[in-house]
């Protein structure tokens, strides 16, 4: 029991460095017990784990991590595509237990530094083929061994679509997602799975980009109450109004929205459908400004901030 509480009051005393990684590393070399749980808290978020110019070194040792603790089918998979992986070391820790928080893009990233560095000379197909295959069983490892993930950041930047919500282990691992950052532009079969398997996401922030996924809309309605959301248009003509009648669902639950518009006419009579809504952010540009004459003097239970 006293070995016990000293673990809990340990445990609750390194939360406090959680944004503070090099000291939280340092950690790791104490003792056992330090390293043990030191090693829960920087993994629940590693993929942020980046500072300065140890940043390409950094994300070169997570990524290697990351590749001993694929599976063996995944490893030599890898060998007979000549992804060099002989020199891994069996891993400590299974790593990927403890992450809750998960990047497509910074792990795709890792990936296209990692092969460079292994001087890669063949045709920019084969490379591209490569990294696919490598982000591929990379996110079926997470997907079948991270037990409840939080938060997932996905974007089509210089990513080939891979329908990972199909890979065993994907429903028990996204049923408890609260938050999701997304480019609208992500194929239709992620949306329409991530609906089927989710309903409890609070956070939603969207970048449009490219087009709106039909999906999109179903995913919205799929939740049982967001509470902040972000729109933001990253491209003038891409026009979102067609999912405006599935966040009116979340009239009652939505506290805060940001809306940052491009060149388009962004219509904005329909915030005043979120009567509970506490703070609105507004970065839009001068042809939505008579919008913004329907929602002025619009009242709510809350002051706005």
């Amino acid at each position: 029991m006293p070995c016990k509480i000293l673990a809990d009051c340990l445990y609750e005393i390194l939360e406090f460095l959680e944004e503070d990684k090099a000291t939280l590393h340092s950690c790791l070399l104490v003792n056992r017990l330090w390293c043990e749980i030191s090693v829960r808290i920087l993994w629940r978020d590693v993929l942020s784990f980046k500072y300065a110019s140890y940043q390409s070194e950094i994300s070169s040792q997570i990524l290697n991590t990351l590749i001993s603790c694929l599976s063996n089918e995944s490893k030599e998979l890898l060998h007979k595509n000549e992804i060099s992986i002989s020199t891994l070391k069996y891993p400590l820790f299974n790593y990927v237990l403890f992450c809750k928080y998960l990047s497509i893009h910074e792990i795709d990233l890792m990936i296209q530094h990692f092969l460079e560095k292994q001087q890669i000379t063949t045709n920019s197909t084969n490379l591209k083929f490569k990294k696919h295959l490598l982000l591929q069983e990379i996110l079926k490892m997470f997907m079948n061994q991270i037990p409840s993930l939080k938060e997932l950041k996905y974007s089509r930047v210089n990513i080939n679509n891979i329908t990972f919500t199909h890979f065993p282990g994907a429903v028990n691992c996204l049923k408890d997602l609260t938050v999701l950052n997304c480019s609208s532009d992500l194929h239709f079969e992620f949306f329409n799975q991530l609906s089927q398997v989710c309903c409890k996401i609070q956070t939603l922030n969207i970048e449009f980009k490219g087009f709106v996924s039909n999906g999109l809309k179903d995913l919205i309605l799929s939740q049982n109450g967001i509470r902040y959301l972000s729109l933001i248009q990253s491209y003038d003509n891409i026009d979102w109004t067609d999912i405006i009648p599935s966040l009116n669902k979340h009239s009652k639950t939505l506290i805060k929205l940001e809306i940052c518009g491009g060149e388009n006419y962004i219509p904005l009579s329909f915030i005043n459908t979120f009567k509970n809504l506490r703070e609105l952010v507004l970065n839009i540009r001068e042809n939505s400004f008579e919008e913004f004459d329907k929602v002025q003097y619009d009242t709510f239970p809350r002051k706005l901030r």
